[in-house]
């Protein structure tokens, strides 16, 4: 008898245990890292756009995540600034005409410097500066970028540094720049000259590889990256197929896809820096795309978090680790100060930034064109009028008739 109530009980409870042990393991298991932080972020403040209710809860979220992290009200500060004259064509529920960075601050004991770290936590997942952008929730651009930041900050938590270290989200920068721009423009210059290095991290989640840039040349910041990184980040390739043309409103004469980031406005103001972002510069395609041949993510309605998961997932994680890995290494590593402390000598100045000269250059090409074109357009007229066009296969004129010709008869 006492046998059968013993394997009752035991079969009991085993009843009770099962379902319970079956639901464990079907559950999901929380993601962890910068990849953890990003699913968190997006799914909460899924529109972020400049100006809007949505910015400025996730600003909220930014500064309570950082204070989830062990840090205080006197390590985080708030910078307000106005983008009324940027809100042509905005649209959005609880449209203000202010935005905020958020900066952190980890001090050191002994300061060689400082270094700021920094990304974008807006999107465009609204209508900005008359152009339609349905930026999805701004997963690509730039929740990772906030996710890689913010697991920094978890892990500078309570680490001893040879420098001052900053980190900032920056607000409206799909407005042109501007969080960042207002940011530097309150820098003493005794400040800009202390900083050592900008890091900035924009667009990393998806694309075909890891790009560190820190000039449209060679930088010493890069190049250490580079290394530091072991293979998982890269300089730009030496053709740099991302070079558009010629500008006439931005702070360069020229226009490539890194000039499109808030590390800009440090570049502008003499700070070196160090940009990673994601994407193709050796694709058949011309200048830059995401990923070689599949659909772009940025700034489209293919910018969630289901979109991007279920095609590149493993890369999400990937990348972010690398990058956080990355910066993190580097910057507590015992030679980052003296691979970085001349990185001033390396920023593009004179000749290539000076808008005259790039214009006048346009003009003697267009003009060239222009005489090739005429020289050429006879050229192929008078093989027209020969007979020859159609040996050549040119088609742009055919062969005159007998009587569309003078003859002359003696």
């Amino acid at each position: 008898m006492k046998t059968k109530k013993t394997v009752l009980c035991f079969i009991l409870a085993v009843a009770l245990i099962l379902p319970n042990t079956v639901f464990a393991a079907e559950a999901a298991t929380p993601s962890t890292g910068a990849y953890g932080l990003l699913e968190e972020f997006v799914t909460d403040n899924p529109s972020r756009t400049a100006g809007t209710a949505g910015e400025g809860a996730a600003a909220d979220w930014i500064e309570n995540k950082l204070k989830e992290f062990g840090y205080t009200d006197d390590d985080i500060s708030r910078q307000t600034f106005s983008i009324e004259n940027y809100l042509s064509g905005v649209s959005g529920s609880g449209l203000t005409t202010t935005s905020e960075n958020i900066s952190l601050s980890v001090p050191s004991a002994v300061s060689n410097g400082k270094v700021v770290i920094g990304a974008h936590y807006d999107n465009a997942s609204s209508l900005y500066n008359g152009y339609s952008a349905t930026g999805g929730q701004g997963v690509s651009d730039n929740g990772g970028g906030v996710a890689v930041l913010l697991e920094l900050a978890r892990k500078f938590k309570d680490v001893s540094l040879d420098f001052d270290l900053e980190i900032v989200f920056f607000g409206a920068e799909e407005l042109g720049l501007v969080g960042s721009r207002h940011y530097v423009s309150g820098l003493t210059q005794s400040v800009k000259d202390d900083i050592l290095l900008m890091i900035n991290i924009d667009v990393v989640v998806n694309g075909d590889y890891l790009y560190v840039w820190g000039e449209d040349g060679y930088t010493p910041q890069a190049a250490y990256f580079a290394e530091i990184s072991g293979g998982s980040a890269r300089v730009l390739p030496a053709n740099k197929r991302a070079v558009y043309g010629v500008s006439v409103t931005g702070s360069r004469p020229y226009y490539t896809v890194a000039h499109a980031a808030d590390s800009m406005s440090f570049l502008d103001a003499g700070i070196p820096v160090a940009f990673f972002f994601s994407g193709n510069l050796s694709s058949g395609s011309f200048g830059y795309v995401e990923n070689d041949g599949m659909d772009g993510v940025m700034h489209t309605e293919n910018d969630t978090l289901e979109y991007i998961s279920e095609r590149y997932r493993d890369k999400m994680i990937s990348n972010t680790d690398a990058v956080v890995n990355t910066i993190y290494n580097g910057v507590t590593a015992d030679g980052f100060v003296a691979a970085v402390e001349n990185a001033r000598d390396y920023i593009t100045g004179g000749f290539w930034l000076n808008g005259v000269y790039a214009m006048a250059i346009t003009l003697v090409i267009m003009a060239g064109l222009g005489v090739w074109a005429y020289f050429y357009y006879g050229k192929l007229k008078k093989r027209a009028i020969l007979g020859t066009a159609d040996v050549r296969g040119e088609r742009v004129f055919t062969r005159p008739d007998d009587d569309d010709i003078f003859t002359f008869r003696s």
